[in-house]
């Protein structure tokens, strides 16, 4: 009835290749998420006149 339920054969080419996938997807994620959070601690140490525009800075100063 749901072909797309059944379980398919796994080859170790594909298991490592979507472990390697996710991995660098995650790796690539959390060091772009870190850039951006301490280039935005910066502008605002730089210019506080910024962080009345922004939300995310507002929080973190509320809850820090």
């Amino acid at each position: 009835m749901f072909k797309f339920l059944r379980p398919k054969k796994k080859t170790n080419y594909q298991l490592l290749f979507w472990t390697a996938y996710l991995s660098i997807v995650v790796a690539l994620t959390a060091k772009i998420l870190e850039l951006s959070s301490t280039l935005t601690l910066e502008i605002i140490t730089k210019y506080p006149e910024l962080a009345e525009y922004s939300t995310m800075v507002r929080l973190y100063v509320i809850f820090s």
